[in-house]
């Protein structure tokens, strides 16, 4: 698979408010490192419910191995290069590794393992790709495309940060009105199918809404079986509805008036004021409204938990 970064979606709100969403691949090892950034949404590819043999075909053609291993310092210091004799034998030992951890997994779904369980002991030699959409992308900048030299990140995470920043410095994004839709993974291609259904204007966006949630739960336009189907979108976002697993609705979004500062003074017990968000943020996005945002009770899935399971008897 290897690195790669991708714009699907890059919009503009007429407060000049930007939202872009990404297609990233990195390795799995550095995973926690991106998610940290809580200003971002983010739907990755499920390492509990993806095949075990993928991941074993994955790791036969191309695992992930470090492009340089760096020698020891304490805490979160980066050491410099190796030579390349001791570099040589790192990257032995490291197949060595990944061989038996390849394995134990086939060890455990011989004997009849759920593959969630099996996966947990390879996921860091595999890759994974997801989708991540974001107002908010100066801090990453900063502290992970052009970390300070005293508190850097792991080399992978510099990598595909600045793959990223790259694509976002030379992309210009799409002049929106307001209420216009922001749409990963939706085409014109897709905008005429619906035309050819001789829906109203309003209609068609509802359902683009829903294919675009869809394509986004699983990072790509293709279902599983490897062909385009509008249906089967629309149907998966039907059933990511029914039983509240909100992540892919935050991709799509709209851009909303701006009414106040971005950031504003709020009272505090402690030290008398503190900074907080001002009145034009909808959850994790300044100045744009997610699809999410529409969905009743989808800050707390408690909520609506009984009803959803009355409803599926």
């Amino acid at each position: 698979m290897a690195f790669a970064a991708y714009i699907l979606a890059d919009s503009i709100s007429p407060d000049g408010v930007r939202y872009t969403t990404f297609q990233i691949t990195y390795p799995h090892a550095v995973h926690k490192d991106i998610l940290r950034h809580r200003v971002h949404a983010s739907s990755y590819l499920s390492f509990r419910a993806y095949p075990t043999e993928k991941l074993f075909q994955m790791l036969e053609e191309d695992p992930f191995i470090p492009e340089k291993f760096q020698e020891y310092r304490k805490g979160m210091d980066v050491g410099s290069a190796l030579d390349p004799a001791t570099e040589a034998m790192c990257e032995s030992d490291w197949i060595i590794a990944k061989d038996a951890a390849v394995e134990s997994a086939k060890r455990l779904m011989e004997l009849g393992v759920n593959k969630g369980h099996a996966n947990i002991l390879i996921q860091d030699f595999c890759w994974i790709t997801g989708i991540v959409s974001g107002t908010e992308w100066g801090n990453f900048w900063a502290l992970r495309a052009n970390p300070p030299s005293t508190s850097k990140p792991r080399a992978e995470v510099i990598k595909i940060a600045k793959m990223m920043y790259d694509k976002y410095e030379e992309n210009k994004p799409e002049e929106l009105d307001y209420g216009e839709l922001h749409l990963p993974l939706v085409n014109n291609e897709d905008w005429t199918l619906f035309a050819l259904k001789d829906w109203d204007f309003k209609d068609a966006e509802e359902q683009l809404l829903k294919v675009s949630t869809g394509r986004c739960a699983r990072t790509s336009y293709l279902t599983h079986f490897g062909v385009r189907d509008l249906s089967a979108d629309v149907g998966l976002h039907n059933n990511l509805m029914d039983h509240r697993h909100m992540s892919p609705f935050d991709h799509p979004a709209w851009p909303i008036p701006l009414t106040g500062p971005k950031y504003i003074e709020v009272p505090d017990p402690r030290v008398g004021t503190v900074i907080d968000r001002g009145p034009d943020w909808r959850g994790h996005l300044y100045g744009w409204c997610s699809y999410r945002k529409t969905v009743p009770q989808e800050y707390d899935f408690s909520l609506v938990r009984d009803q959803i399971e009355e409803m599926s008897k």
